[in-house]
C-alpha cells in the first residue's frame, strides 16, 4: 500500500479526536477463532434492548452486531499464524504469536490497522519448567501503555510433578515508546502464576490469582502500573484449597470477580464490590451447570458481561463457544451462530488510539486483503467492502436498467428501477448484499412504461416512488412496510400549480419531511424546491445561493477511516 498524505492533517489520526472519541466509546465484544487455515478477529457490538421473551430465549445471538473482521495471516504477512490476546486497553491489544521459537510479541490496533512487534524479553528460556505470564494496561497518571512480564523457573519432583520450589524469579515491563524492557523488583517469590492465565486490568492496576506457596492458599497479586510496585488482595474466605480449586479472575463490570468453577453443579461468581476491601467480597451469582455443563468439572467459564434484564455472557475456557446464561430460565445455553464460535473473547472498547505516538517502536500497518467492517464511532458509521478488485457475480433478469439512476441502499439491499421488457411494466430489482443475489419487489400501479417519468428514492425509512407523470401534480408513494406488496401507500399528491405547471419533463424528487410537514425536494434538472404543506400547499424554489446544485442526497458524516483498506491506494486531502 502506498499511503499518501496532502495538505491538512487528518483530524481523525489527532490524540485530541482519540480521546474524545474514546470517552464516548462503549466495550464491545471481540472474538478469536482458528477456522478454515485462518486466524480470525471478529468484533462485535452489543445491542441492548430486550426483545420479546420468544425471540430473547431462543435469539440471543442478535444482541450482537459485528462491526469488523479480519484474518490475522493477512495481517501480519505470515504463512503460519497462531495468535493469542492477552490484553485490551483503550483500544489496543495485546498480542502473543505462539508459533514464534519465542513468543512473538505484538501492540496492535484493529480499527487504524497499527501494529508494533516487541523485542523479547531477555533471558526468558522457554523449556517445560518455565513460567512466564503477562499482563497490558495504562496508567492514568503518566498516559503510559506497560507490559508486564513475570517469569519463572521451577523444581518439580520427577516423581509426581508436584511443585518443588521457584529458583528464578523476574519481573520486567516494557513502556511503548522507550524500545526496550526493564527489570523491576519481583513480587514474592513465594507465588505460583500460572502460564495460561494473565493479568487482568482494573483501576491502573494490573491482577493475577496466584497460589501462596508458604500457607498453601489462593490471593490475588496486584501490579501498580503507575508505582511499579506490587502489593496482594485476599481472596474470599470460603475458596476451595489450592490443589482442588478450579476458577480463575476476571473484570465485571467495574468489579473485580472470581469464578469458583470446582463444584460438578455450580458454578459460584464472587465480586469484590468495593475495590480493595477485603470484607466487600460478596457470593453474587450461583449458576446451576445443569443440563448443559453437569458432569465432572474441568472446564473454566468466565463472565463477561451482565445485560440489563439479567442476563449474562460467559466464556468456556477450553471450549469453542460463548455461553449464556438466562436469568428467566436459570439455566446455561450455548449459542448457535457460528460467527460467535471462539477460542478467545474478551471485552473490547474500539479506539482510535494511534500507535504513531510511539515513534522509537516498531510500527507497521496490517496488511488485509479483504474487510468488512462496521466502525463503532462518534457517529456509528459504515465502511465499504474493500477487495482490491472486481468480482463477477450472477446477473439479475434481463430488466432495463437506467444509466442515470442508482441503486438506491436500504435495510442491506440496493434498489432500482427497472422496465420489465417481458411484461411492460416497471418493478424494483434488489441487490442482497450478504448474499449477492438478486431479488424483486412490486410497484403500486403506475403510468405504462413509455409515458411514466418518476424514479425510485429512500424517504426516511421506507423506499418511495416519484410519479412526476402528470402536469398537474407529484404522486408520492411509499412502501410503509418493507417487502410488503400491499403496503404502497399514495402519501403526498403536490400541486404543481403555479411554479412548476406547464408539459411535465422535470423529474423531482423528496429529501426529507420536516416536523411541521414541509418537506425538501430536488429537481433532477434545477435547483432545491420545498413544499409548503401548511400554508399555501405549493412548491416554491430557495433563493439562497448556497442552495443552489446540480445533485443532492441526505449524508451522515462520519469517521470511518479508509486507511483501513489497506490494499486499496488511499490517498488524504
Amino acid at each position: 500500500m502506498r499511503l499518501q498524505t496532502m495538505g491538512r492533517p487528518n483530524r481523525i489520526e489527532s490524540p485530541e479526536f482519540a480521546r474524545t472519541h474514546l470517552s464516548q466509546s462503549v466495550p464491545g465484544l471481540l472474538v478469536n477463532r482458528f477456522e478454515n487455515d485462518s486466524d480470525v478477529l471478529r468484533i462485535f457490538e452489543f445491542e441492548e434492548a430486550v426483545e420479546e421473551e420468544e425471540e430473547r430465549e431462543h435469539h440471543h445471538e442478535l444482541r450482537y452486531n459485528r462491526i469488523a473482521e479480519f484474518d490475522w495471516k493477512a495481517f501480519f504477512s505470515l504463512a503460519e499464524v497462531s495468535i493469542r490476546i492477552d490484553g485490551s486497553t483503550n483500544g489496543l491489544l495485546f498480542l502473543r504469536n505462539e508459533l514464534a521459537k519465542s513468543d512473538a510479541l505484538y501492540i496492535c490496533n484493529p480499527i487504524t490497522r497499527e501494529y508494533i512487534e516487541l523485542p523479547s524479553p531477555e533471558g526468558e528460556v522457554y523449556h517445560y519448567s518455565r513460567v512466564v505470564t503477562y499482563g497490558f494496561g495504562f496508567s492514568k497518571m503518566s498516559g503510559e501503555y506497560k507490559v508486564v512480564s513475570i517469569y519463572h523457573e521451577r523444581v518439580r519432583d520427577p516423581s509426581d510433578h508436584s511443585l518443588l520450589g521457584i529458583t528464578i524469579s523476574e519481573s520486567r515491563v516494557y513502556t511503548l515508546g522507550t524500545g526496550s524492557w526493564r527489570s523491576i523488583p519481583p513480587g514474592d517469590d513465594t507465588f505460583e502464576y500460572d502460564s495460561e492465565s494473565n493479568g487482568v486490568f482494573l483501576n491502573g492496576n494490573l491482577h493475577w490469582l496466584v497460589a501462596d506457596l508458604l500457607k498453601g492458599s489462593l490471593l490475588i497479586s496486584c501490579f501498580n502500573l503507575e508505582t511499579e510496585l506490587f502489593h496482594r488482595f485476599p481472596t474470599p474466605t470460603t475458596l476451595p484449597e489450592i490443589r482442588t480449586f478450579i476458577g480463575g479472575i476476571a473484570v465485571l463490570g467495574d468489579c473485580l470477580c472470581i469464578c469458583d468453577n470446582t463444584s460438578d453443579d455450580d458454578i459460584v461468581i464472587w465480586v469484590m464490590k468495593e475495590y480493595g476491601v477485603d470484607k466487600s467480597w460478596t457470593k453474587e451469582f450461583v449458576i446451576s451447570r445443569i443440563p448443559n455443563l453437569n458432569g465432572e468439572s474441568h472446564e473454566v467459564v468466565y463472565p463477561l458481561k451482565v445485560f440489563r434484564d439479567g442476563d449474562m455472557l460467559m466464556l468456556g475456557k477450553w471450549e469453542d463457544n460463548l455461553f449464556y446464561y438466562s436469568s428467566k430460565t436459570k439455566t446455561i445455553k450455548n449459542f448457535e451462530h457460528p460467527s460467535l464460535y471462539c477460542d478467545k473473547a474478551m471485552l473490547h472498547t474500539s479506539s482510535f488510539v494511534s500507535l504513531k505516538s510511539f515513534a522509537i517502536d516498531n510500527l507497521r500497518d496490517g496488511e488485509c486483503e479483504l474487510v468488512l467492517v462496521w466502525l463503532v464511532s462518534v457517529c456509528q458509521s459504515v465502511v465499504c467492502l474493500a477487495s482490491g478488485s472486481w468480482r463477477s457475480i450472477p446477473p439479475g433478469d434481463t430488466f432495463e436498467y437506467y444509466s442515470h439512476s442508482n441503486g438506491m441502499f436500504l435495510n442491506g439491499n440496493l434498489h432500482w428501477l427497472v422496465a420489465d421488457l417481458l411484461k411492460g411494466s416497471y418493478l424494483i430489482s434488489c441487490f442482497n448484499l450478504e448474499t449477492e443475489l438478486f431479488h424483486r419487489l412490486s410497484t403500486p400501479t403506475l403510468p405504462e412504461i413509455r409515458t411514466f417519468i418518476g424514479g425510485i428514492l429512500v424517504f426516511g425509512d421506507c423506499l418511495c416512488i416519484c410519479d412526476d407523470t402528470s402536469d398537474d401534480e407529484i404522486v408520492i408513494w411509499v412502501m410503509t412496510e418493507y417487502g410488503v406488496d400491499k403496503s404502497w401507500k399514495k402519501e403526498f399528491v403536490i400541486n404543481k400549480f403555479p411554479n412548476l405547471n406547464g408539459e411535465s419533463d422535470e423529474v423531482v424528487y423528496p429529501l426529507k419531511v420536516f416536523r411541521d410537514g414541509d418537506i425538501l425536494m430536488l429537481g433532477k434538472w434545477e435547483d432545491f424546491l420545498f413544499y409548503d404543506s401548511s400554508k399555501t400547499k405549493t412548491t416554491k424554489n430557495f433563493e439562497h445561493t448556497s442552495l443552489v446544485c446540480d445533485n443532492a442526497v441526505l449524508h451522515t458524516s462520519s469517521c470511518g477511516l479508509l486507511k483501513s483498506f489497506v490494499i486499496e491506494n488511499v490517498s488524504s486531502f
